[in-house]
């Protein structure tokens, strides 16, 4: 009876996931969602997402997640017939890297594979720099998927830099933490919130 019941399609136990594959699956399903928002929300079906780097210690290795699901990502916008570029902002309190919208995912798989990450960060900053700096296409969609483990610093002001945001029509997706104030860039700029691997908030 018993190899019977084996034969008829019971499953062996799956082995519980490592730390490292369950952080790989919860960025890639936030960043699955982030593409099928992004494909659903424009009708010119084009759109340029640039993901804001949070550098600090603790984020390393769900930076590395991120770049491994890049090639996933960019599969599922143009599997919805999306044209789409990525971009990318690394920032730390002094520091503002801006690399340009491209569709050469491999070239950003391998910066995300070897960043040098520690001290503090400043999203805020970044994301009101980066709304000055990064060069969208014309009438295009435009998102900023900004991902951190720490509370919104720096300046301007959030309610400051939400008015900005949504009179510049850019769409904030958030991978961070369950606090108010990532859920609120999310909401009122339009965008998705994901929770970040590790969240204790």
């Amino acid at each position: 009876e018993a190899v019977a019941s084996e034969g008829a399609g019971s499953a062996a136990p799956q082995a519980p996931l490592t730390p490292d594959e369950q952080r790989h699956e919860q960025i890639g399903q936030a960043m699955s969602g982030i593409a099928r928002a992004a494909a659903g929300g424009s009708a010119s079906r084009a759109v340029d997402i640039v993901f804001l780097l949070d550098l600090s210690g603790s984020m390393e290795n769900n930076l590395r997640a991120l770049g491994q699901n890049l090639a996933g990502m960019m599969a599922e916008l143009q599997s919805r017939d999306t044209d789409a570029t990525f971009g990318i902002v690394k920032f730390k309190r002094a520091l503002f890297v801006l690399f340009p919208q491209t569709t050469d995912v491999e070239a950003y798989e391998r910066l995300l594979q070897n960043l040098s990450v520690g001290g503090d960060e400043h999203a805020l900053d970044a994301m009101d720099r980066a709304a000055t700096k990064v060069k969208f296409r014309p009438a295009v969609q435009r998102r900023f998927v900004l991902i951190t483990d720490e509370p919104l610093k720096g300046d301007p002001p959030l309610a400051q830099l939400l008015t900005r945001l949504i009179s510049e029509n850019i769409v904030v997706d958030v991978i961070g933490l369950n606090i108010p104030e990532h859920r609120i860039l999310a909401r009122r700029t339009g965008g998705t919130w994901h929770r970040i691997p590790g969240d204790r908030s």
